[in-house]
């Protein structure tokens, strides 16, 4: 939700109706150690495909574009409603190339009827995690009842290879302070970066290489000392990594008189999305900035 509310700003922005700056010029100065170049989608192609069939639905990928939308490349669906309810049908678990990427995709039809719709990924994500060539996509669909949100249908996890897909999918440098690894998650921070929006945002790389889909959130953390309230519970599938920025207010470095970044102490829950389980907490990690 965040990232739609940015993307919304950034288009407001930029057509002139508001501006923005900060005021800060010690946080403002943070290094940026994510830029990396706009993803080139172009000459990536899809054969059109089934990818559910059902009493209850029919859909069909039929093609893939670089630019069908502002919000960042996408795959054309087909979709036929066969039910005698209006379902609204949307996407889970996206990910390209291994790494978990933000979708936009929500479509309501009658009964009877079909929709073209387009499953749309997210630019900003697919910049962060280096992602030139869009190769090997994953997603579900899930569609509910439109008047009850009672669950019909979700499907088996459905794969889409591109006709890029013996290109190198990914050159991310996932270095940086490890803050947390075993044999099922692994934790880094990458650095800071400028949130024109909200604040600050620092920037993580995590690994999940169990078998379960985890949710990663804040343990606890502090700015030089002072508590703080940050934004973060990115949610990653099993065997899949995800570049995820945590973000810190801005309103919370003013309350707490902050206006140079010294360190960060920082630990982290990681928890089974389907129990809700905990199941490690890592120990307190400083940060010197």
């Amino acid at each position: 939700m965040k990232k739609i509310i940015c993307i919304i700003l950034a288009i407001i922005i930029t057509c002139g109706l508001i501006g923005c700056g900060g005021n800060n010029d010690e946080i403002a100065s943070a290094p940026n150690t994510t830029s990396v170049p706009t993803p080139l989608t172009a000459e990536t192609a899809i054969q059109e495909t089934v990818i559910v069939d059902n009493d209850i639905l029919t859909i069909t990928a039929k093609s893939f574009s670089a630019d069908a939308s502002i919000f960042g490349p996408s795959i054309k669906l087909l979709i036929e409603n066969h039910s005698d309810k209006t379902i609204i049908v949307q996407a889970l678990n996206a990910s390209v190339n291994g790494f978990m990427i933000d979708t936009t995709f929500s479509s309501t039809i009658d009964p009877g009827k079909k929709s073209y719709d387009n499953l749309t990924f997210n630019n900003t994500d697919l910049k962060d995690a280096n992602i030139t060539t869009l190769n090997d996509i994953e997603f579900v669909i899930y569609a509910f009842d439109n008047d009850t949100w009672d669950s019909v249908f979700t499907s088996d996890i459905i794969n889409i290879q591109t006709s890029s897909i013996n290109e190198i999918e990914s050159n991310y440098d996932s270095d940086g302070d490890e803050i947390f690894n075993n044999d099922s998650v692994k934790i880094v921070y990458q650095g800071m970066r400028d949130d024109p929006y909200w604040g600050i945002e620092l920037v993580f790389y995590i690994e999940n290489n169990s078998d379960k889909n985890i949710i990663v959130q804040i343990n606890t953390i502090s700015i030089n000392g002072f508590m703080v309230d940050p934004i973060m519970s990115p949610a990653i599938c099993a065997n899949k990594k995800i570049i995820e920025g945590l973000t810190i207010l801005q309103s919370d470095l003013d309350d707490n008189e902050i206006t140079k970044l010294e360190n960060m102490e920082i630990s982290f829950k990681i928890i089974d999305e389907n129990t809700w389980d905990i199941l490690y907490t890592t120990e307190p990690f400083v940060v010197e900035f």
